[in-house]
């Protein structure tokens, strides 16, 4: 009986290993990447006419030398979003650029915070009391798949004043939470 246990439990071992091994160097994508946008700011309160943030955006990647020598199509847009209908509005598109996805400055790791530039905000983009706008980085490849990455900012906007959030204001979800509209 006991060499009946000890020869199920190597047959379960066995069995065990072949199934890790069946997984080794199976993955679809060798490598890990992911492409990453940020707004920042100065401060949380503007002037309408003035709201000057700063567009952080790149790629975070483990080497891999096959996409060596590919070009990537690099979309950077925003979106405007209406809080009250919970619709977006508005596309704009800042730039479409081509490039080697290891170009160094679209790079993030610890001595690089991959590409970043000023940008004020027009005043007709806060064209609600309350709303949103995205920063969208979409990246085509030239097998035809694609990648994103996004980072949004919440604003409330009283007379010529906006005050800009990473979140949504309280009254928002408190709204949302509750079904209110």
């Amino acid at each position: 009986m006991r060499k009946l246990k000890g020869v199920a439990i190597i047959v379960l071992f066995v069995i065990l290993l072949s199934t890790l091994y069946g997984c080794i160097g199976t993955q679809t994508k060798p490598f890990t990447s992911t492409y990453f946008c940020e707004v920042k700011r100065e401060s949380n309160r503007y002037n309408v006419d003035n709201v000057e943030v700063t567009l952080h955006y790149g790629r975070q990647v483990t080497y891999h030398e096959e996409l060596l020598g590919e070009q990537v199509k690099i979309t950077l847009g925003f979106y405007i979003y209406n809080l009250e209908t919970r619709k977006y509005e508005s596309e704009f598109i800042l730039r479409t650029m081509y490039m080697d996805p290891y170009t160094p400055e679209l790079l993030i790791n610890k001595d690089n915070d991959g590409y970043s530039e000023k940008f004020t905000i027009p005043k007709e983009w806060f064209n609600h009391d309350r709303g949103m706008i995205n920063f969208n980085m979409s990246v085509e490849h030239e097998d035809g798949s694609t990648e994103s990455g996004s980072a949004h900012i919440y604003y409330k906007k009283k007379g010529d004043k906006v005050i800009l959030s990473n979140e949504r204001f309280f009254e928002d979800r408190v709204k949302i939470y509750f079904g209110i509209d």
